[in-house]
């Protein structure tokens, strides 16, 4: 309907909000404007979350598939590939929210000094107590603003790296502009992020190939986190579905490679897939939580499957890790 833009989902959803009290949610959110509903997407909740990342066997075969290493994240990748035994650099990330990923990077021992931008005061107040905790508070600099807004020294960065927020910027193009001019000659802009179909609209062939294999799970890996059904499908969501939970989510994902391509010189892409399980384990992720034999089993099952479609081109991949250098 529309592109997508609304479909009958949404309809149903509405329902059982007037049905269930969520009037006044309903009402807010479509009164509210675009910065500050992206701010409330990103203050801290206490709704369930059952995603593919937070599987740790899903997190050691990106790194199998990034560095062909499990045990080998892409920074450690990237460090000891690119820039060996260096020291004293200058960093910069955008979007680092509570700092979790910056800390990381602090420990590489790449770096001097790393300013990191964020939007949310709130998630800086823990980022700058957990480096503090850290010990890395005089390495890493935090400041709250907008992306769009913030002013960046040109041929100042060694390295600029930002993790799964990218896909949260837009206008993308002049941002991307920006970063190239910021960094030194010699410089780099590392990004691991979500680079698939722009507010997830994903393809046809995404949803019937993850519907497909859901629809064989055995039933124990299937109850979903919200209310415990079996037989949820992946479904694709409207446009005003995603504009009004979170503006910038997926804003632009989709042109994310051509314009690192067009603004830098692409060094490596190491794409790590996610066509398919990505949508396929959002909400039933919890059920894979174990390290038990059978549950290993199955996701090795689900690895393999995607891995073939991958590598048969029936799907693309939604994730990577990109190396470039900045482009004279």
């Amino acid at each position: 309907m529309f592109h997508n833009f609304i479909n009958r989902h949404d309809i149903t959803r509405i329902l059982w909000g007037l049905r269930h009290g969520y009037l006044p949610l309903i009402l807010s959110r479509l009164t509210k404007g675009r910065f500050k509903r992206v701010q409330d997407a990103w203050k801290p909740k206490s709704k369930k979350q059952s995603t593919w990342w937070m599987i740790p066997a899903v997190r050691r075969h990106w790194n199998y598939l990034i560095s062909g290493d499990e045990n080998k994240d892409f920074r450690t990748y990237f460090r000891q590939k690119y820039l060996p035994h260096k020291q004293g650099l200058q960093g910069l990330t955008l979007g680092c929210g509570e700092g979790q990923k910056v800390l990381e990077w602090a420990k590489t021992g790449l770096f001097d000094h790393i300013d990191g931008y964020e939007l949310s005061e709130d998630r800086l107040k823990k980022a700058r107590q957990m480096a503090l905790e850290a010990g890395a508070d005089r390495c890493i600099k935090y400041i709250a603003g907008d992306v769009n807004e913030i002013e960046l020294p040109e041929n100042h960065y060694h390295v600029v790296f930002i993790e799964h927020a990218l896909h949260h910027f837009s206008p993308l193009a002049p941002l991307l502009s920006k970063l190239n001019k910021c960094l030194v000659p010699e410089g780099y802009f590392v990004f691991d992020e979500y680079v698939g179909p722009s507010r997830f609209q994903w393809t046809d062939q995404q949803l019937r190939l993850a519907n497909c294999i859901r629809s064989i799970l055995p039933d124990k890996y299937k109850p979903h986190i919200i209310d415990g059904r079996t037989n949820k499908k992946v479904i694709r969501p409207s446009r005003l579905s995603m504009i009004l939970k979170d503006p910038s989510e997926a804003v632009e994902s989709g042109n994310i490679l051509p314009l690192t391509h067009q603004l830098f010189e692409v060094a490596e892409i190491r794409g790590y897939h996610g066509a398919i399980l990505h949508l396929l384990l959002e909400g039933i992720a919890q059920n894979f939580m174990s390290e038990e034999k059978a549950v290993s089993d199955c996701l090795h099952l689900l690895f393999e499957i995607e891995d073939y479609l991958t590598r048969t081109r029936e799907v693309g991949d939604d994730f990577a890790v990109v190396i470039a250098r900045k482009k004279h």
